[in-house]
């Protein structure tokens, strides 16, 4: 079946600001009503995917991808419990791959990720990497914009990778049963977010801007990928 995505130079990359207004309740202005149960996507395969998304796939969603690899790796094992791990961009350039800082700030962080950073390839967002994603973290509400337009219904597994970093921490806190699977990880940190109600938790792009930009992508990311990591090896642990 053709993919339904037809954002290939996608609204995220045109850099247009999201609605303020956008996010009420946990999703984004679509699922704020709580009278109405969102429709699941029905019978599908196993949702065993950890899916990253940003515009291009060769800074913020590729460094989000191998690093938060590697980190599960280390804490159960190379089968990742079962998980597989992928990104994908709205609107990527296949020539591009991953920029010298973003090496450098993998080396720097989690030396284990660089030759996977270095083989990476963008590779483009479609209806199938969505369906197979037990939950898709994204670099900004507006990249979760695209997903949601085209499968409406995936919205409770949509977060931004801050936003679900910092709700896995929370989780953390409050208790997770090991072994309790990540499909319950992500229903406890929707749970959190609708009840705290939403903000945006974007991810500045750093794309071709300054060494400092880079960095601070580094800086405000990498933390979120260790709570990730962290719940979700408790989640597939036995």
């Amino acid at each position: 079946m053709a993919s339904r995505f037809r954002f290939s130079a996608g609204r995220a990359a045109q850099g247009r600001a999201p609605h303020p207004d956008r996010r009420t309740g946990f999703s984004f202005g679509r699922a704020s009503r709580q009278d109405t149960a969102l429709p699941d996507d029905g019978p599908l395969p196993r949702r065993d995917t950890v899916l990253f998304v940003c515009t291009g796939n060769v800074c913020r969603s590729a460094y989000g991808h191998h690093v938060f690899e590697t980190l599960l790796r280390d804490r159960v094992g190379p089968g990742l419990g079962g998980l597989q791990v992928a990104s994908a961009g709205t609107g990527i350039n296949q020539a591009l791959q991953p920029p010298d800082q973003v090496l450098g700030l993998a080396a720097a962080r989690c030396p284990e990720a660089v030759a996977a950073l270095t083989a990476h390839r963008p590779t483009a967002l479609d209806e199938a990497a969505v369906t197979h994603s037990v939950v898709v973290l994204a670099a900004t509400d507006r990249h979760l914009d695209v997903v949601l337009d085209e499968l409406p219904s995936a919205v409770q597994r949509c977060f931004t990778m801050l936003e679900f970093g910092r709700l896995c921490g929370r989780v953390l806190e409050a208790g997770l049963d090991a072994g309790c699977g990540v499909e319950e990880l992500v229903r406890r940190c929707a749970g959190l977010r609708e009840r705290r109600g939403g903000s945006a938790e974007d991810l500045a792009d750093p794309f071709r801007r300054s060494d400092a930009e880079y960095q601070q992508m580094a800086e405000q990311l990498q933390p979120a990928l260790e709570s990730m990591a962290e719940a979700a090896a408790r989640a597939v642990s036995a």
